[in-house]
């Protein structure tokens, strides 16, 4: 009998057919394709993905090897390679185990006579005659260890090439653990930069508040609540936009679906980047904090110099008031006083006038009367 080492398969198919007891190329070519896409890979969790390919692979090595699947063997087989069809047991029960991926005698050898009880359609009786059967006609028990039924009959070549395989599957497995905790450590590295990205205040990344309807209430807002709001609710979604993308995570945008959200590769270095942002901002705030006082002061300088300016103005307006007023003063008290010296003169006259009409005899009456009568 011709071991299946000798058909060179990968070390997945190998492992597919050893440990479901197929061991020789006579016993692998009683099988029919349907039986073999039925195997699995023991302590594998994607296996039945994997199987269809594994099979591929199998029948075209066959086909090169000028060999045909689904042959009665003209030989004897080995125990653990004889199919459950041969089994002498009823239907229902056989089909109940292909259901279950239970193909060959080995592999039915290794299950717990617990697990066999407890699959659909097989009742008590069935069982009893299912262990009768595997006890009387092939020698095996339930309960058999894997190593023991895989290691059975094979030469001390198939058990070297069986320990090759083993160490290089193994290999491979542990490989693969490493390359998934080195997946589910990124994604928890990038899972908690999500969280601490998402609790910063907008206005610490430089994105405005943004403006809302009258019906909405514009509240401190965090980046993760931003990114889902609807940017039809938004007025100003282009400045809020603009300052999203300026922010060093590809992306960012208004009306983020939830997939998106929680799905964005932040990881350590990036972060970092992110607070640099941050201190950037913080920095360019501050300039125009800055800015913003000296052209305050600026402004109040100018308003009081201008203040200053217009103070002067007006002093000088009053100063020419004042002397305005003062030149009316004096004009005014020079012609009092000459009031005053034209009076002293009308009376002096008229005192002279009347010592005259006294000489003359005439009185002051007549006078009146005659300049009355003309």
């Amino acid at each position: 009998m011709r071991s299946i080492r000798e058909l060179d398969l990968s070390k997945e198919a190998y492992m597919l057919l050893i440990t479901n007891g197929i061991k020789t190329v006579e016993g692998l070519t009683a099988y029919t394709r349907d039986e073999l896409l039925a195997l699995r890979l023991d302590n594998y969790k994607y296996s039945k993905y994997y199987v269809p390919e594994l099979v591929k692979e199998i029948v075209d090595t066959l086909r090169i090897c000028k060999l045909e699947l689904g042959v009665k063997p003209t030989g004897e087989v080995l125990t653990t390679e004889k199919r459950i069809e041969d089994l002498d047991i009823p239907s229902r029960a056989k089909n109940r185990l292909k259901k279950e991926h239970i193909v060959t005698i080995g592999k039915l050898s290794t299950l717990k006579e617990e697990k066999v009880q407890c699959f659909k359609g097989i009742g008590i009786a069935t069982f009893q005659e299912i262990k009768q059967k595997l006890e009387t006609v092939n020698g095996f028990i339930f309960n058999r260890k894997v190593e023991d039924m895989i290691t059975e009959n094979l030469s001390a070549e198939d058990l070297e090439y069986l320990q090759i395989m083993i160490s290089r599957i193994n290999q491979k497995e542990r490989e693969s653990q490493k390359i998934h905790i080195l997946e589910e450590e990124r994604e928890d590295e990038y899972r908690n930069n999500r969280e601490k990205l998402y609790k910063i205040e907008i206005e610490k990344l430089g994105i405005p508040n943004p403006i809302f309807p009258p019906s909405i209430s514009n509240d401190r807002l965090t980046l993760g609540v931003l990114l889902r709001v609807n940017q039809n609710l938004v007025n100003n979604k282009t400045e809020i936009n603009l300052a999203l993308s300026k922010i060093p995570v590809p992306g960012l945008k208004l009306g983020m679906k939830h997939e998106e959200i929680i799905t964005l590769p932040i990881s350590d270095n990036k972060y970092k980047e992110i607070e640099e942002y941050i201190k950037t901002v913080d920095i360019i705030k501050e300039e125009e904090i800055i800015r913003n006082k000296e052209r305050l002061g600026f402004e109040n300088r100018c308003r009081e110099e201008l203040l200053i300016e217009k103070a002067k103005l007006h002093n000088e307006y009053l100063k020419k008031e004042i002397k305005s007023k003062r030149e009316n003063l004096q004009l005014l008290e020079k012609i009092l006083e000459e009031n005053k010296i034209l009076e002293k003169e009308v009376e002096e006259l008229n005192i002279k006038l009347k010592e005259a009409y006294d000489l003359l005899g005439i009185s002051t009456i007549d006078t009146d009367e005659t300049e009355k009568q003309k």
